[in-house]
């Protein structure tokens, strides 16, 4: 399980980027 947020929180990291807007209107926690 560990392995695996590792991998979503990189892969958000780069999307975070493109859906700044979205990041701040939703949670992160959601995702």
């Amino acid at each position: 399980m560990a392995d695996r947020m590792l991998s979503v929180t990189a892969t958000h990291s780069t999307a975070a980027n493109n859906t700044k807007a979205i990041s701040i209107s939703v949670p992160m926690p959601l995702f």
